[in-house]
């Protein structure tokens, strides 16, 4: 695949432009897999749409950016990775719940343990998760709507994910502090 461009306000597509200059008001900066996903303004504008209804879910911010996280170590995604625990962290994700999903660990939070579980064998299995991990998550007290939701998560995760691993995107540096590698054994 050809080396997708960084784009910058200038050098995007027209019909970017306007959707670059958002997501700089919204986050203070345009992260690089937003500035490569410019070069289509149907997919920056698809992802975007996408996170704001991830904003306004059944989920909390926490339980969104937790789904996001684990969706993006097991597509060994090191650009989302870091970018995830950075706004999971900004939405008070605890470090403890962050450094269990960044490596594989269970997390000692019953409820979310139940939804990093989901999640997990959600993305492992394409979308077919036993009838004891879903009977987990629901005793949890997630709802039919908030297990939509984690898919939603899923999906928007996938995205980013299949992008930055395509495009070879460089980590931005307010998330390189939360670098991360792929496990060597993956």
């Amino acid at each position: 695949m050809p080396k997708l461009t960084v784009h910058t306000t200038e050098t995007a597509p027209e019909g970017s432009r306007e959707i670059l200059d958002n997501v700089e008001q919204k986050f203070g900066f345009v992260p690089n897999v937003m500035r490569q996903m410019a070069e289509s303004p149907q997919m920056l504008g698809g992802t975007l749409q996408l996170m704001m209804l991830l904003e306004n879910c059944s989920l909390s911010p926490s339980e969104s950016w937790l789904t996001l996280l684990v969706t993006s170590s097991h597509n060994y995604a090191n650009y989302c990775v870091a970018a995830n625990s950075t706004f999971a962290k900004m939405m008070g994700v605890p470090d403890d719940v962050i450094q269990a999903v960044r490596q594989g660990q269970p997390i000692a939070d019953a409820k979310l343990e139940a939804l990093r579980i989901f999640a997990t064998e959600m993305v492992q299995n394409r979308g077919e998760v036993t009838a004891q991990t879903t009977q987990r998550f629901v005793d949890a007290g997630y709802s039919n709507a908030q297990l939509l939701d984690v898919i939603l998560a899923i999906g928007l995760e996938t995205i980013a994910s299949f992008t930055v691993l395509a495009a070879a995107t460089p980590v931005d540096e307010p998330f390189q502090p939360n670098a991360w590698e792929k496990p060597a054994a993956a």
